[in-house]
């Protein structure tokens, strides 16, 4: 049974260790390594801001499996809209699940955090296929209500002389 709740400070070398397994498995697994300093300052930051309705406030969820091993994590926060508007729109930062089921609990948290602020004019989600099947990552949002929003393209770039 999983155990979905608020992150703590002693969280973070656990949700340091499962971006790292999310790494891995990734399409980046070859192209780049998790930045830990940033990844620190990102997480202290989500931790800081945590419950502020404003823009920079965040949502920061983990859920730990049976032995209190962190096997998921979502970053929810506030930002301009388009980043120069001056509506609020809340996001997903970063949202990692490893266990089946875990995601979704996680993600009607965003939205329920999200509806429940005055402040909030849109809530967005994305999906990518970095770390598997985004079709399946969009039927969660469907199921939350979400509605298509555009498309996203890409294209890693693969450089020899990276270290």
């Amino acid at each position: 049974m999983e155990l979905i709740r608020p992150a703590t400070k002693e969280d973070l070398e656990g949700v340091v260790a499962l971006l790292e397994r999310s790494r891995r498995l990734s399409v980046y697994r070859d192209v780049a390594g998790l930045d830990t300093e940033t990844v620190y300052k990102v997480l202290h930051g989500a931790l800081h801001r945590q419950g502020d309705q404003n823009l920079g406030g965040s949502l920061f969820l983990v859920s730990e499996d049976a032995n209190g091993r962190i096997d998921g994590c979502l970053i929810g926060v506030l930002v301009r809209l388009y980043g120069v508007l001056d509506g609020i729109m809340a996001t997903d930062l970063v949202t990692v699940a490893e266990q089946p089921g875990v995601a979704m609990p996680m993600l009607r948290e965003l939205v329920s955090w999200a509806e429940d602020n005055p402040a909030v004019d849109e809530i967005r989600l994305a999906a990518t296929d970095a770390l598997g099947d985004s079709d399946k990552t969009a039927a969660l949002f469907q199921r939350l209500r979400l509605q298509p929003y555009g498309v996203i393209y890409a294209k890693i770039l693969q450089r020899e002389d990276r270290p």
